[in-house]
């Protein structure tokens, strides 16, 4: 049978697509288009090459055996074709490849401008740093961003993204000097809804601890179910001029504000009764890239960050309960 020259690259992603995820629908969100236009995309294909892809069971769309050459490739030709972007994007670039990490303002201080100092000059790659979480799976599905990292509930659950622990933030509360929560020995709560955290997204497993009740400190998006901060900003510089020239209340991890404690500008609240858990953070990447050098070199030097970061917390003997961390007292 001789196959007519219309087999491209998008309808072979259209037919691992669906061989993948068992319905068009499905698929479709995946692509970005729309469930009819894949069907006619399938229709057209099976025309032009004289088969049938897909018949029908009873969990979904099941490909025949005609997927299975298909399938056979797709892989190859996507890694390929991946590949010579990459070659181009290294040639344009004066064979400097820049790599795309993508994280929010808390992992950007914390590892990736630590790593990205570790790598040094000797490499033939720039970091791109996007400091923020927006569109983050869609921008690693569609290869926009090489590298992602953030707290591991964030990510999609696709096969297209290998997704890997790497460490954990414990994010603690934090205020100005002379502030009113001070003048309680060990604050639970109750008492600090009393006053506006200063950040941006309260994380799913903080908010059972407010009970349904997050009082002045954040406020919940009826619309999309998420809880922000009442005092919404993303760069750490600003919120930490909303907590030294307000009532608000941060909450960071302490290696992100330990500088201001020491030049006694902020004080540590003490947690004993309001401790927040622990995050964990993963990093993830799309499949594509499993074996791209460069990228694995950076998570390498990320690595490394977070070696001695843990080195540092097992050094600092942490302080007795019950105690308030005011550097002025």
């Amino acid at each position: 049978m001789a196959l007519k020259p219309k087999l491209t690259f998008r309808k072979l992603e259209m037919i691992e697509a669906v061989a993948r995820r068992g319905t068009v629908s499905a698929a479709a969100d995946e692509l970005a288009i729309s469930q009819p236009a894949l069907t006619q995309a399938l229709k057209a294909i099976e025309a032009d090459l004289d088969i049938i892809l897909f018949t029908r069971g009873q969990r979904g769309l099941e490909p025949t055996a005609f997927v299975a050459p298909f399938l056979a490739h797709f892989t190859t030709i996507q890694s390929e074709l991946q590949e010579v972007k990459r070659e181009l994007a290294g040639k344009v670039s004066g064979q400097q490849r820049t790599l795309v990490v993508q994280c929010g303002p808390r992992s950007a201080k914390l590892w990736v401008e630590q790593a990205q100092a570790l790598a040094g000059d000797d490499h033939p790659y720039k970091i791109h740093l996007m400091d923020s979480l927006d569109g983050i799976c869609d921008r690693l599905m569609r290869l926009e961003t090489d590298l992602a990292i953030m707290p591991a509930f964030g990510f999609e659950k696709t096969n297209k993204l290998i997704v890997r622990p790497f460490s954990f933030i414990r994010n603690q509360l934090f205020c100005r000097v002379g502030h009113p929560l001070l003048s309680i020995k060990a604050p639970d709560f109750k008492d600090i809804r009393d006053y506006p955290l200063a950040g941006d997204v309260v994380p799913p497993q903080y908010h059972p601890l407010f009970e349904g009740n997050f009082g002045h400190f954040a406020v919940r998006d009826d619309a999309t179910g998420n809880v922000n901060a009442t005092i919404f900003e993303t760069s750490l510089e600003r919120i930490f001029s909303k907590i030294k020239s307000s009532n608000a209340l941060g909450l960071l991890p302490a290696d992100l504000f330990a500088a201001h404690v020491q030049d006694n500008s902020l004080v540590t609240v003490n947690d004993s009764r309001c401790r927040f858990p622990e995050l964990p953070v993963a990093i993830a990447y799309h499949k594509d890239n499993a074996n791209h050098s460069d990228l694995q070199h950076f998570i390498a030097r990320l690595r490394d960050v977070e070696l001695d970061r843990m080195r540092f917390f097992n050094d600092v003997t942490e302080p007795p309960e019950n105690t308030l961390l005011n550097p002025s007292m």
